[in-house]
């Protein structure tokens, strides 16, 4: 499922539109050392048909306009948590665009930034995005 996601986010739109072209794609968590070497890591470069085979693989289909399974329920509802800012709701948005295109919908949370902790901690979301800020205890 995480697989089928990952290649249904287009982040070459999301460098584009988000960051006004200003942006690089990483393919890991840690970014910014010049000697780490990526070699090797799936690039989940942006492709909906291998994000469907990947879902029918998992026993779950399109059909009109919604991913269901065998017995015809449909996937339920993912949840995109982040600090309010335009640039989260942009995010927002184009996830729930691209989400959509796999008969999955996404309910965009957004929370102050001192709220954001308290909510991850929750842990009632399904993705959520920390930026430029840290986690630790």
């Amino acid at each position: 499922m995480r697989q089928a996601l990952s290649y249904a986010i287009d982040r070459e739109e999301i460098i584009d539109v988000i960051a006004n072209g200003q942006g690089s794609r990483i393919f890991t968590s840690v970014f910014g050392l010049d000697w780490l070497d990526h070699t090797g890591l799936d690039a989940y470069d942006y492709n909906v048909d291998k994000a469907l085979e990947l879902l029918a693989e998992a026993g779950w289909n399109l059909e009109d306009g919604k991913l269901l399974n065998a017995d015809g329920e449909q996937f339920r509802e993912l949840t995109y948590l982040a600090a309010s800012s335009e640039e989260a709701f942009e995010l927002g948005f184009l996830l729930q665009d691209y989400f959509a295109a796999l008969g999955i919908s996404l309910e965009m949370r957004l929370t102050t930034s001192s709220n954001f902790i308290p909510e991850v901690l929750e842990e009632n979301w399904d993705m959520a995005r920390n930026a430029g800020g840290s986690f630790g205890s």
